[in-house]
């Protein structure tokens, strides 16, 4: 029987590997931001969201510390700025 690993597991598990992390809710954004404060190698791990609340969460607290994907309101900002360029 497989088990799906806890977030610690899986940094510890693999170290060579990166990690892309969607917060799926308010209260998982805020639990990540809090485990993330522990951890020393967070280079290794790039926060996704189409809420603009949930990613802001995270990057108000690391800044440019920690990468984030745009958010859907973002990347429609983007293709319009382009688009009409």
């Amino acid at each position: 029987m497989h088990t799906i690993p806890l977030l610690d597991e899986a940094l510890s598990s693999w170290p060579e590997i990166n990690f892309n992390i969607e917060p799926k809710s308010l209260e998982s954004a805020h639990l990540l931001k809090e485990k993330l404060k522990s951890k020393k190698n967070i280079e290794r791990i790039c926060i996704g969201s189409f809420s603009n609340t949930k990613i802001d969460i995270l990057r108000n607290e690391f800044k440019d510390n920690l990468c984030s994907s745009m958010t859907k309101s973002e990347t429609i900002i983007v293709f319009h700025v382009f688009k009409y360029l």
